[in-house]
C-alpha cells in the first residue's frame, strides 16, 4: 500500500468519528429502550472498532516513515 500523508491525515480524521459513536450509544441508553445487554455490546463493538482505526493510522504512519514521506 503506498500511502500518503494524506491517507494518515484522513485516518486521523476517522478516529473522531468514535465520540460521535460514543454520544449515540450514550443517546440510546438514555431514551432508547435497549437493554443494559444490548448498550454493553455495542460499547464492546465500539472498542473493537476504535481499536481497529487506531491500528489503521499506526501502519499508514509507520509506512510513511518506512518510505521517508515523514521523519
Amino acid at each position: 500500500m503506498d500511502s500518503t500523508r494524506f491517507d494518515l491525515e484522513d485516518a486521523i480524521s476517522a478516529c473522531w468519528y468514535t465520540k460521535e459513536d460514543i454520544q449515540l450509544v450514550y443517546e440510546e441508553a438514555l431514551e432508547g429502550e435497549s437493554t443494559n445487554e444490548y448498550i454493553a455490546n455495542a460499547l464492546l463493538g465500539l472498542a473493537q472498532i476504535h481499536e481497529m482505526r487506531m491500528a489503521k493510522v499506526q501502519r499508514i504512519f509507520e509506512e510513511l516513515i518506512r518510505s521517508g514521506a515523514i521523519s
